[in-house]
């Protein structure tokens, strides 16, 4: 998958990031390679957060996740070296509903 994500990652990439039950490890690596990786990462970060804030029954897992503060760190830098709007408000979300993922 990960040779082959494009732009729009928002016509299925993201949904597939998700569901391959991807690891910190992997939101890790993705967010450092290219821009559509980093994408496809937030905007599947923005599902999970509006899957579980729906149901609470979001059946997708991420292993390995470390402490909520070091997640916050992580994420405030992703935002912070974001250009576009609509990829800034994503990562505010997530950060918002934190408690979502523990």
């Amino acid at each position: 998958m990960e040779n082959h994500v494009k732009f729009p990652v928002t016509e299925g990439w993201d949904e597939l990031f998700l569901k391959s039950n991807f690891s910190w490890d992997d939101l890790k690596r993705w967010t450092s390679l290219e821009e559509k990786h980093e994408a496809t990462v937030i905007h599947a970060l923005e599902k999970y957060v509006h899957e579980k804030a729906a149901n609470n029954k979001c059946s997708y897992v991420i292993s390995g996740l470390p402490a909520k503060s070091e997640f916050i760190d992580f994420l405030v830098k992703l935002r912070d070296k974001q250009v576009l709007k609509k990829r800034k408000l994503p990562i505010e979300k997530v950060i918002q509903n934190i408690d979502l993922f523990y």
